[in-house]
């Protein structure tokens, strides 16, 4: 999958645990300033891992990993390899 389709995948994904709010790679999903909770967080790495047939690893599954769309993106691409 290439990064314009997981840019895509990851957004839809993102929009459905938030209620469809218009957001970007850029918006803040958790931490200061952040959209999600930490139990919508939760849920979407299991989305995650589940869509894109990946698993994270505990080192992984840190703030700034998920602060924003595009470090998820990132690292989805990290596993995806």
């Amino acid at each position: 999958m290439n990064e314009n389709n997981i840019e895509k995948e990851v957004l839809d994904l993102i929009k459905g645990f938030v209620g469809g709010k218009e957001i970007n790679l850029d918006t803040p999903l958790i931490g200061k300033g952040g959209i999600m909770d930490s139990i919508t967080a939760v849920k979407l790495i299991n989305s995650v891992e589940k869509k894109f047939k990946i698993f994270f690893m505990d080192e992984d599954l840190n703030l700034e990993a998920f602060s924003k769309g595009r470090a998820l993106v990132s690292l989805i691409q990290k596993y995806s390899k």
